[in-house]
């Protein structure tokens, strides 16, 4: 399969279950809900029970750091994380259920031939009920992947901490032209393996998926993946990259002219800003129904390389 033809299936593929658009905005919307609260509640609570003794919450942002006690600190650690936490869990349980129902119903669609067999040979059709099993189906193993991709993430993480510190430390001790020689080197090689990680991710939860894998062997098979067709993967990925880049860009220039009128323009704008958010997840929905197109194809297809 061609370029031109990965791109066009992933465009059709996205087009045919422009339903999973809008149910990922509810989404979106609730995400910030649950953020928005998990921020709300402890103010109010440290407010109301007037936890800080004297402190006012107006107060906050004239206040200096160093008026802060550490029974201030410790208060506010004891009101914020909990809440937080439970905020930050459940922002991630709904994000990776909706990873898993986009994931399900378009892996039924590239694979609808058993499918289609166990509905009576009828095609298939978007379904919310079938969404929501995928999402069921599919949630603590994309969990359990999570998991490893961010225990896999610390030691670059705590490279990029190292590499930051040295930096500064650089900086600090005026040695400016060492300084720049390992921020643009190892900088670059963070780029690179950031790069990978992405990449790896990404291939990493189309095979659980696709394969109908656990979070470990999801693992093991998506660097296999990437072993046998980086170049093709890694181009394929920085190419719906740079779409996504350049549509974003254009509709930002579209909206430049209307910052310049007073209250037309912010009237616009708001108007524009659900369009934009739309064309965001419809961008993020294409990327990665492209990508799960372009691993059939590499699987269970004819490997042809890219052409135009």
């Amino acid at each position: 399969m061609s370029l031109s033809e990965i791109l066009t299936n992933g465009f059709r593929l996205t087009n045919r279950y422009w339903q999973l658009v809008f149910i990922h905005l509810g989404g979106v919307f609730l995400l910030f809900i649950i953020l928005f609260f998990s921020f709300l509640i402890p103010l109010v609570a440290g407010g109301y029970q007037n936890l800080l003794r004297d402190f006012e919450w107006g107060d906050l942002l004239e206040t200096r750091f160093e008026e802060f006690s550490i029974e201030d600190f410790a208060t506010l650690l004891l009101i914020f994380l909990p809440s937080l936490f439970l905020g930050i869990t459940l922002s991630l349980c709904l994000y990776i259920f909706l990873s898993g129902g986009v994931k399900g119903i378009y892996k039924d669609d590239l694979l609808q031939v058993g499918v289609q067999s166990a509905l009576g040979g009828e095609p298939l059709r978007f379904s919310f009920s079938r969404f929501i099993q995928n999402g069921k189906v599919y949630f603590w193993r994309i969990a359990g992947i999570w998991t490893l991709l961010g225990l896999l993430l610390l030691p670059l993480l705590l490279f990029f901490g190292l590499y930051i510190g040295g930096i500064v430390w650089m900086f600090k001790e005026e040695k400016v032209g060492e300084a720049l020689l390992i921020l643009f080197s190892l900088g670059f090689l963070l780029l690179l393996l950031s790069f990978f990680f992405t990449l790896f991710a990404h291939f990493s939860n189309i095979i659980l998926v696709m394969e109908n894998r656990g979070a470990g062997s999801a693992l093991r098979e998506g660097f296999r993946f990437l072993k046998s067709h980086f170049g093709s993967s890694a181009g394929l990925y920085i190419l719906l990259v740079l779409i996504q880049l350049g549509i974003g860009f254009a509709f930002s220039i579209f909206q430049f002219p209307f910052s310049f009128i007073p209250i037309l323009g912010t009237l616009i704008y708001l108007f524009l800003l659900p369009l934009q958010t739309l064309l965001s997840i419809y961008l993020t929905l294409f990327l990665t129904a492209t990508l799960m197109v372009f691993y059939k194809d590499r699987t269970r297809g004819e490997t042809v390389e890219f052409q135009l």
